[in-house]
């Protein structure tokens, strides 16, 4: 098994507020890879009615942001350099997989540059909202809605991504 190294974890609670934080290579704590090593600068799961804004998150291993089964979340003007993943909203359950668990997410106004995989995507959401965000520089995807209804991407500024812009 591996291990798990946040800079900050929420679970379970409503009405948190992250603004104004500099979070720098978060899970760089020596033990290198492997596993199912997960990790992750900010991680939301089954958070309500909360916001992560006006912060930088550089060098993480994993995701920098990461909400899980969450809603009502507000992610904006946040500054993501490096790292496996940008930002990321997951509501996949695989017991039911019809269910779309990540509600009402916005994610607006975030500069993610530098990323090994996607700078801002997620998969099982229902009501998400990309808007003004700048991405460049992603290995994988540049803005992505899988398994998702009622998306809306507008506004956004997406460059140089491998398997593409907004998809």
């Amino acid at each position: 098994t591996g291990t798990r190294r946040h800079c900050v974890q929420a679970t379970g609670v409503a009405n948190v507020l992250i603004d104004t934080v500099q979070l720098i290579e978060c899970g760089s704590d020596g033990l290198g890879g492997g596993g199912d090593e997960v990790r992750f600068a900010i991680h939301f799961d089954h958070v309500t009615t909360s916001r992560i804004t006006r912060s930088i998150a550089t060098g993480t291993r994993g995701r920098a942001i990461e909400i899980d089964f969450s809603s009502d979340i507000l992610i904006r003007d946040n500054i993501i350099v490096g790292g496996q993943h940008g930002i990321q909203y997951w509501g996949l359950d695989t017991a039911a997989p019809e269910l779309r668990q990540a509600v009402r997410i916005t994610m607006t106004g975030n500069q993610v540059r530098d990323i090994a995989g996607g700078c801002i995507w997620g998969a099982a959401g229902d009501t998400i909202v990309m808007d003004g965000n700048d991405v460049a520089n992603c290995g994988d995807v540049g803005l992505d809605v899988e398994n998702t209804l009622h998306a809306t991407i507008i506004n956004n500024r997406v460059g140089a991504c491998r398997n593409g812009g907004i998809t």
